[in-house]
């Protein structure tokens, strides 16, 4: 009998069966299932978002002061902005604010957001919203709608929070959009960010309460993060690898924040991808080489919709980066990235930025730092170049990628920029949704057999 189990044994493994069957084994660790909250305020976390809240500069107390200012004209913030994301971002600072002061009129607001969440569309108020709302734009709804999931495990167990209702209405739309969510499956997607962020906040929220959470969870870690992203996004031929964004970006931003929140949030409950955390830190190096000389624009990448010919800079990515992140240095530039005027003002969603703050790094500028003048993207095969760091310098970038996904990658195989300081000398003139050669600077080729 030993003899049949050993020669059954070495046939599995020399068919490569048994290793199939050791690498089904879930990556997930266990379901948390202990008191709220569970998404990202762990012990240590909150404990320096309280530290930080004492520095009227800092994100945290930002939060806190934005949410005294939404207590004292309540109707000034009553619009859900876009898709709701008017809810979401007022909605996580109040409850962040909450957490911080413990202060009562911060917890009415919060709860006030997640019945909004839950309930309206437009204005708070306007029950025009439910079950169907985060199915708006294909489903592009759902990351901000999804931060009713956080909302929830912020604020469980106070009053106005109606939590049979909350499960089964975030039940609703995770399992709808697990079923039939726009690329929700696909990395490198705006739309696959929102999903993931909306689908790691509800398992973890519901966790103990919803018996789906547990399916939620292992799907999270062991589906999204470890064959869609890791596997897949960041696999020998991802389009992940380096840290660009194949949409372009308008696109990525806010895409790194809904990835850095999740992976973040996992993290902490023991999911560990050591290639999911180098994306994060490819990241901001990455964002610094498509910025134009003069720091006044970066390249757009992609489908870019305010008419502009650069991108925007924005500190979203360095948020995406600190967020999800594990190396050091890299969160060192984040850090002086965030600080940077060249970013901008205050992102909306001060939750996030307060979050990011938590990494406690020195800010160090990454060109101090005399990095290479040119670097390769190996997943969008976007290449980079400078003649230096200065601010008349030359710059150029080439792409010369496949169709990597179905939305805002422009035909432009072949393409190129090039500029002195911030002035262009060949540009792109590429309208958004441009679907056509003829409007960038990409070869056309007359052919019935090259495509």
């Amino acid at each position: 009998m030993r003899t049949r189990l050993a020669s059954i044994f070495s046939l599995l493994s020399a068919s490569g069966l048994l290793a199939s069957l050791e690498g089904s084994a879930s990556a997930a660790p266990p379901l948390p299932t202990g008191p709220h909250p569970r998404i990202l305020l762990d012990g240590p976390t909150l404990a320096a978002l309280k530290a930080k809240a004492q520095d009227p500069t800092s994100a945290a107390a930002k939060a806190v002061a934005h949410c005294n200012a939404i207590v004292a004209s309540p109707g000034r913030y009553a619009s859900g902005v876009h898709m709701g994301y008017g809810f979401a971002f007022n909605g996580s600072a109040c409850a962040l604010a909450y957490k911080i002061t413990g202060n009562e009129a911060h917890r009415a607001q919060g709860v006030r957001y997640l019945n909004a969440l839950l309930d309206d569309q437009e204005t708070i108020g306007d029950r025009a919203g439910g079950n169907e709302v985060a199915k708006r734009d294909a489903g592009y709804a759902i990351r901000y709608h999804g931060f009713a999931s956080l909302l929830y495990d912020w604020l469980a167990g106070t009053a106005g929070v109606d939590a049979t209702k909350t499960r089964a209405r975030v039940k609703y739309w995770i399992d709808e959009h697990t079923r039939d969510g726009y690329l929700r499956d696909m990395p490198g997607s705006n739309m696959h960010a929102g999903f993931v962020s909306a689908k790691t906040f509800a398992a973890l929220a519901l966790a103990g309460e919803e018996p789906s959470a547990a399916t939620y969870w292992t799907q999270v870690v062991d589906d999204i993060f470890g064959k869609q992203i890791k596997d897949k996004g960041l696999g020998a031929s991802g389009i992940l690898r380096d840290g660009d964004w194949p949409e372009g970006w308008e696109y990525a931003p806010f895409s790194l924040v809904g990835y850095g929140l999740a992976w973040r949030a996992a993290k902490q409950h023991g999911a560990a991808f050591p290639e999911v955390d180098r994306f994060f830190d490819d990241v901001v190096p990455l964002y610094r080489h498509t910025f134009f000389p003069d720091t006044k624009g970066g390249y757009e990448g992609g489908d870019w919709g305010d008419g502009t010919r650069h991108a925007t800079i924005t500190r979203r990515p360095a948020l995406g980066s600190l967020l999800g992140g594990a190396d050091a240095k890299r969160a060192a530039h984040a850090s002086a990235m965030l600080a940077d005027p060249v970013t901008g003002e205050l992102d909306e969603c001060l939750m996030c930025e307060a979050i990011a703050e938590t990494r406690k790094v020195a800010p160090v500028d990454y060109v101090s730092e005399k990095p290479p003048t040119f670097t390769f993207a190996r997943g969008t095969r976007n290449f980079y170049a400078r003649s230096s760091w200065a601010a008349d310098a030359y710059f150029t970038v080439f792409t010369s990628a496949p169709r990597l996904g179905p939305d805002h990658q422009q035909f432009n195989a072949s393409s190129f920029v090039l500029a002195r300081g911030g002035d262009d000398l060949v540009a792109d003139p590429s309208p958004y949704g441009s679907l056509s050669t003829f409007t960038n600077n990409t070869l056309t080729i007359n052919s019935q057999t090259i495509k």
